[in-house]
């Protein structure tokens, strides 16, 4: 007897691959956030535009040049990145069965969210009065909370951007139709740990290198070791 068809069977398919589409779209965005990002950083322009309101961010539209076009550029595409991700994170509600790859695509968007809002208070820090003035009473100066936020800003992209790719490789067309499975190597515990302590170690070195990068020690510190 022939089983007969899942009614959710065919909607699914024909999402699969828009949610594929929107997870290369997302990579890609993560890509450029990452570029300009650094290059924020690197040429010292993070201070720009002095204001953040992510609820006027048709201002980051206007015209600029030099750092504060960068910085603005590096906004946009942050903004591009998380309507992507509510996009994703939607059509995969609706069309993924698979629950781990719906945890990625909430991952990337709380993550694209969250270092939206660590971007901004990073810039707050500073050029906020109140805020800052608090900053200095409780911490002495607001370096070590710029430092801690910038951190968090950059690791965050790296988190989102392996999300992405993780969602563009579950959805290919022979990851969906089981074809792949095999490649998989099921039962090693061994395996399994070393990979874990393998993303540890990535997260470390992620964190120091962001912390070299935003407190911009001298080049004998012990930290580039």
């Amino acid at each position: 007897m022939t089983a007969s068809p899942d009614p959710k069977a065919a909607p699914t398919a024909r999402l699969q691959p828009w949610i594929h589409a929107l997870g290369i779209l997302l990579g890609a965005l993560v890509v450029l956030t990452i570029f300009f990002g650094s290059s924020v950083t690197s040429m010292n322009v993070g201070d720009s535009d002095p204001t953040w309101n992510p609820l006027l961010f048709l201002r980051w539209w206007q015209p600029a040049a030099g750092g504060l076009k960068v910085e603005l550029d590096h906004r946009k595409f942050g903004t591009f990145a998380g309507v992507v991700a509510v996009a994703l994170f939607v059509l995969m509600l609706i069309g993924e069965r698979r629950r781990s790859l719906k945890v990625a695509g909430l991952l990337a968007l709380v993550a694209v969210c969250l270092q939206g809002l660590f971007g901004g208070l990073r810039v707050l820090a500073t050029n906020d009065p109140e805020w800052s003035a608090s900053l200095v009473r409780t911490f002495g100066s607001t370096d070590g909370v710029r430092i801690a936020f910038g951190m968090a800003h950059g690791f965050l992209a790296q988190i989102i951007l392996a999300a992405s790719l993780w969602i563009v490789l579950m959805t290919r067309g022979e990851w969906r139709r089981g074809e792949a499975r095999s490649w998989a190597v099921t039962g090693s515990g061994a395996t399994r740990r070393w990979l874990w302590t393998v993303f540890a170690m990535l997260c470390v070195q992620l964190l120091l290198g962001t912390w070299l990068r935003h407190a911009r020690f001298n080049s004998g510190h012990w930290v580039y070791t």
